[in-house]
Parts: C-alpha cells; sequence; structure tokens
C-alpha cells in the first residue's frame, strides 16, 4: 500500500496553530484538558498529530510533547494498521465518524486496547479537514470478552 501519510511535520501552518489555540487554550479549556481522562487529539489530513491533551500521559505514558507533530498511526499495532488506516482515509473521503477498537503501543506496558471515536472537521480558517479523536482505554472490556 503506498504510504498516504508523512512521517514528521515539516513546517507549521498558522491555521492549524490558531486551530490548535482555539482549541485548547483558555483558562476553562486549559483546565478542562487538563483534567480528562479520555485521550483527545487532533490529526491533519497528513496523519500527524496536531494537539495530544494532557491525558496521554496518564493512559499511554507519552508526553503530549513527544506526541505532537509525530505521525498518529506509529503506534497502532501492525495487526490493527491496515483496518485502521483505511478507515481513516474513508472519514477523511466522507466527513463522517466511526467508532473504532484497536491495539496501541504503551510506552511500558507493550500493547493497550483503545477504543476511538473519530469525527471529522473543518477548520473555520480555511475550510482543511481534521480529525477529532476521542479514544480511551478498554483493556478490562477486551479482557472480559475474552473470557466469554
Amino acid at each position: 500500500m503506498e504510504r498516504l501519510f508523512e512521517s514528521t511535520l515539516t513546517e507549521s501552518n498558522n491555521s492549524d496553530e490558531n486551530l490548535i489555540q482555539e482549541l485548547t487554550h483558555g483558562e476553562d479549556k486549559h483546565r478542562m484538558a487538563d483534567n480528562m481522562t479520555d485521550l483527545i487529539a487532533i490529526i491533519d489530513k497528513n496523519g500527524v498529530l496536531k494537539y495530544a491533551s494532557p491525558s496521554h500521559y496518564s493512559i499511554l505514558g507519552y508526553s503530549p510533547e513527544r506526541c505532537n507533530g509525530k505521525l498518529a498511526f506509529d503506534l497502532v499495532h501492525p495487526e490493527n494498521l491496515s483496518d485502521v488506516l483505511t478507515r481513516f482515509i474513508v472519514l477523511f473521503e466522507t466527513s463522517g465518524s466511526e467508532i473504532l477498537e484497536y491495539r496501541t503501543k504503551h510506552e511500558t506496558k507493550g500493547w493497550v486496547w483503545i477504543e476511538t471515536k473519530a469525527s471529522i472537521f473543518f477548520d473555520k480558517e480555511n475550510g482543511e479537514k481534521h480529525l477529532l479523536i476521542v479514544s480511551r482505554e478498554i483493556e478490562e472490556r477486551k479482557s472480559l470478552q475474552e473470557k466469554l
């Protein structure tokens, strides 16, 4: 499969920066992001993480600063990668939303299951599509499903 996403962010787009500022700054918004137990991320059309919430550290062991600017799909388990990429590409083509489960890499625990709700939204300044990702760790649920 042709590589559809760039692996590094080479230059910053002012509208992306404005969008991230709008979504993540301000006293109430910042306090809310700091206290979320879900992973919140914004991914651009190239698959680059433009924003990773502080909860990335407590849930996956990676600081937001370490995540931002990286290819979002680099942490997806190889067995889940093709399906995840296909579904995200379809999202960009259809502007819909999707819920999916897949394994992602934890800094110290190996692979963990997460459930992700991905939705398209548009940058109001330039109309570019981005993915808003809301994810949560579902290890306990997957373990119980396996026991059934």
